[in-house]
């Protein structure tokens, strides 16, 4: 690695450098945890920046000197930045909603919008949070158990696959 790219990068620039020059040196391993959000380029928050997952052919898992190394245990994977990552978890993919997406911020309200429609169509309850909301676990956990309470049971079609409210 070049010294000039570690010394342009910020904490979390430095934590993917890290990272990506633990998993080479590991073939066969696949980042994962937090190690594979940044790779992903997804935002970081709470992590330990003297931490890398990986993911390997063990059977429990292993941590020595920061280096965690986890069961694979069928995680998906694909290539990132010339490594093997594990794919986010689907939960994961709202994270980027206050990121730079390249468009306008209107176009962005409209998208987040039908999103948020669509999950609530097949019966699910949506409650936004904010990144100060990620200091505070439990006002989100209330928040949350708030949601499901104002959403009716339901349950899916079979034939449309959308969610219909239970007599």
């Amino acid at each position: 690695m070049a010294r000039g790219a570690w010394d342009a990068a910020d904490q979390d620039g430095r934590y993917l450098l890290t990272a990506l020059a633990t998993v080479h040196t590991r073939p066969g391993d696949a980042l994962s945890h937090h190690a594979a959000l940044a790779a992903h380029g997804l935002p970081l928050f709470g992590h330990d920046p003297t931490r890398v997952d990986v993911v390997s052919n063990v059977r429990q898992t292993v941590n020595r000197c920061g280096l965690w190394v986890h069961p694979v245990s069928g995680a998906g994977v694909v290539e990132r930045l010339g490594v093997v990552v594990v794919r986010p978890a689907r939960r994961s993919s709202a994270a980027d909603a206050n990121g730079d997406s390249g468009r306008d911020a209107g176009e962005a309200v409209w998208l987040e919008k039908r999103r948020e429609d669509a999950i609530r169509r097949r019966g699910h309850p949506v409650e936004r949070v904010i990144w100060r909301d990620l200091d505070r676990p439990a006002r989100i956990g209330s928040r949350v158990r708030a949601a499901r309470q104002l959403v009716s049971p339901a349950v899916l079609d079979p034939a449309t696959r959308r969610a219909v409210a239970t007599p």
